[in-house]
């Protein structure tokens, strides 16, 4: 995947298509993000975002943040993570229009995870939780997108996992693996 979306990048460079290599950065920074390498998914993410905000394309500045925001948390910058995913969610629920399209719903459901993990990580876990449920509720509307309550799930296993209360994390663990 990486190599595709490496291509993917160098082309939308040579073409001028901004907008493509935002998309193409932001992807490849999740890609990034997944093989441990947290300072160039962030370097990436940052890029997408400057594309974005330069561009005026919100979805793609949503997404930049959003992976800026899961280097935040995958670094141990919960404050950052948290504040980050706060600001995300807002502005997404604040536009309920943008909520038709794909990528936004899953933002809103699989960010709500991450920012429950956030605070989970900060030691405020009855919020966590209340994000972490939140989540799962909202993946749970969209059968369709089982990758979101994966995530939602998972998201408030770690939540419990860090709390110490193994026996939900296993539980909601478990779920995912259905």
């Amino acid at each position: 995947v990486e190599l595709c979306l490496r291509e993917a990048e160098r082309r939308a460079a040579q073409l001028g298509d901004s907008e493509r290599l935002g998309w193409a950065l932001c992807h490849l920074s999740r890609e990034l993000l997944a093989s441990g390498r947290n300072a160039a998914s962030r370097e990436h993410a940052e890029r997408a975002l400057g594309i974005g905000e330069s561009m005026g394309q919100g979805d793609l500045a949503s997404h930049a943040s959003y992976r800026l925001a899961q280097t935040d948390l995958s670094a141990g910058h919960y404050r950052e993570a948290r504040d980050r995913f706060t600001r995300i969610l807002a502005a997404a629920d604040a536009d309920p229009c943008r909520m038709r399209n794909g990528r936004v719903v899953d933002l809103t459901i699989q960010g709500r995870a991450w920012l429950g993990w956030a605070l989970g990580e900060l030691g405020d876990f009855a919020e966590g939780v209340g994000w972490g449920r939140e989540a799962i509720r909202r993946a749970e509307d969209h059968p369709d997108d089982p990758n979101s309550l994966g995530w939602a799930c998972t998201g408030l296993a770690e939540i419990y996992r860090i709390q110490g209360d193994l026996a939900p994390a296993v539980e909601l663990l478990e779920r995912v693996r259905e």
